[in-house]
């Protein structure tokens, strides 16, 4: 079981929550309160939500990857998939994520196995629940 960091508004708690629920999920609400908790708790993954913090999701990947106690924490971006964004746009978020130094950009979509094995896949092999 992995310690996930999830900086995202509070009314999409309950839908990560379910999605992710074999983990222990920490949660943040503003990139200030998710940069002081990554580096207190030192969770093993920053799972942050595109619309997080009136869409601070990059201020937030910039402030931890220059924080050198949490530069090394895979930092994932995402977005539930309440919407459907056209691939050049998922594309972009994609480049600019990796280019911030974060693993990627992911829509949430589907069911809580494929979210989990997703989001695992940048989690070192000890923490993941399924392989």
């Amino acid at each position: 079981m992995a310690r996930l960091l999830i900086a995202a508004f509070k009314t999409t708690e309950m839908e990560l929550s379910e999605l992710l629920t074999p983990h222990e999920l920490i949660y943040a609400h503003t990139v200030e309160e998710a940069q002081q908790t990554a580096s207190t708790e030192q969770p093993d993954a920053i799972i942050c939500s595109m619309l997080f913090d009136d869409s601070r999701m990059f201020d937030l990947l910039r402030s931890c990857k220059a924080d050198p106690s949490t530069s090394e924490i895979p930092f994932i971006c995402c977005q539930l998939a309440l919407t459907q964004l056209p691939r050049a746009v998922l594309e972009g978020l994609s480049l600019a994520t990796k280019a911030l130094g974060g693993c990627d950009f992911l829509m949430l979509v589907g069911q809580q196995q494929d979210t989990i094995r997703l989001i695992e896949s940048y989690l070192p092999e000890h923490l993941r629940l399924r392989s």
